[in-house]
C-alpha cells in the first residue's frame, strides 16, 4: 500500500490542483487555472482522474470550463 501513496504522491497533478483523495478513480475540484475568476468559484469544473496501469500510476485532468488539461505519471511523465 506504501508503494501507491508514494506513486500517487509524486502523480500529483499541476501547482494548485488539490484533490480531497488520492485514491485511484475519478475526482472532481475547482481549476487552478480559471475558478478563482468565476462567478461560481466553488463549482468544481476540474474533472481528475488517477489510475495505475502495469504498475504505472498516472493523473489526468481536464476543466470543463476553460478546457486547461493534462497528464502526469506513466512511461511519459512530466
Amino acid at each position: 500500500m506504501t508503494h501507491i501513496v508514494d506513486a500517487l504522491l509524486s502523480v500529483v497533478p499541476a501547482p494548485g490542483i488539490r484533490l480531497k483523495s488520492t485514491h485511484i478513480g475519478d475526482h472532481k475540484t475547482t481549476c487552478p487555472a480559471c475558478s478563482h475568476s468565476r462567478k461560481k468559484a466553488t463549482d468544481p469544473c476540474l474533472s481528475v482522474t488517477i489510475s495505475e496501469d502495469h504498475g504505472d500510476t498516472k493523473a489526468l485532468w481536464k476543466c470543463h470550463h476553460c478546457g486547461w488539461s493534462g497528464w502526469t505519471g506513466g512511461s511519459g511523465r512530466r
